[in-house]
């Protein structure tokens, strides 16, 4: 079979994250710059997803998944071309759709160091979110994207869908996470009141 990717660079092992932090699997990937290529047919990613490769200076190389497509062509051995867009460089281990919940008075980790004050925000903390989304996320798409999953998140708060919400904050957000990210306590403070509830 030929695989013409097989001669223009090398494998390299890369990490695939959903956006929740979950990792799905490790493969190994040919990249081009624009696109990996994934010979793996066990491999799992979707749209949102973030992949990681690691530089030669140690530091991870993150990119958000746009279009995996499976191709199964005549003499080329069976692969994915995940076109990909560019996020940023980060040390290892941290930055990214890295984040880890836990209780009580809920803190929020990112990589596997904790980083986060054990501190809930008060006042009206979904309205001071979208005040941050609002000056702070310049696309007017992702903007009303973003707001829409915070003003349902505030409509379901003390309800078991409330993590759901929770979820796709940080979900549809990765981009800009640093922006809410002083808010995040506050939010899963909210989680661990639904947890003690159903415990």
């Amino acid at each position: 079979m030929v695989a013409p990717w097989r001669l223009v660079s090398k494998p390299q092992p890369v990490i695939i994250v959903a956006p929740d932090g979950r990792e799905r699997c490790r493969p190994l990937a040919y990249f081009n710059g624009s696109v990996f290529i994934i010979e793996d047919m066990k491999a799992v990613m979707e749209p949102g997803d973030e992949i990681r490769r690691q530089l030669p200076n140690g530091q991870n190389d993150a990119y958000s998944i746009d279009d995996p497509c499976l191709y199964q062509i005549g003499t080329t051995p069976a692969h994915y071309q995940v076109r990909v867009s560019r996020k940023a460089v980060y040390n290892h281990a941290t930055g990214g759709n890295y984040i880890s919940v836990t209780r009580p008075n809920a803190r929020v980790s990112i990589g596997p160091t904790d980083n986060s004050p054990n501190v809930v925000n008060s006042g009206d903390v979904f309205g001071q979110m979208r005040q941050a989304i609002e000056t702070g996320v310049q696309d007017p798409t992702h903007r009303n994207e973003i707001l829409a999953a915070i003003n349902q998140a505030e409509k379901i708060k003390g309800t078991f869908g409330f993590l759901a919400e929770y979820q796709k904050i940080v979900s549809v957000s990765a981009d800009h996470l640093g922006i809410l990210l002083p808010f995040l306590p506050a939010l899963t403070s909210l989680l661990g009141l639904i947890r003690r509830d159903i415990d």
